[in-house]
């Protein structure tokens, strides 16, 4: 879900049973060391990469 932006963090978070974007936001920093904002334009970056191979 985050490696489109089509919908928001905090769509994503009531999508996926999240009360509040903030709990969504630690509970993916624990899983992933980084915030959904970042691995989102991580990803962006990578496919952008990818596309200009």
């Amino acid at each position: 879900m985050l490696a489109t932006p089509d919908s928001s963090i905090s769509q994503i978070a009531c999508q996926l049973g999240y009360t509040d974007p903030a709990h969504f936001t630690r509970a993916f920093m624990a899983w992933k060391g980084m915030s959904p904002r970042a691995w989102r334009l991580a990803c962006a970056t990578l496919q952008s990469d990818a596309a200009r191979m």
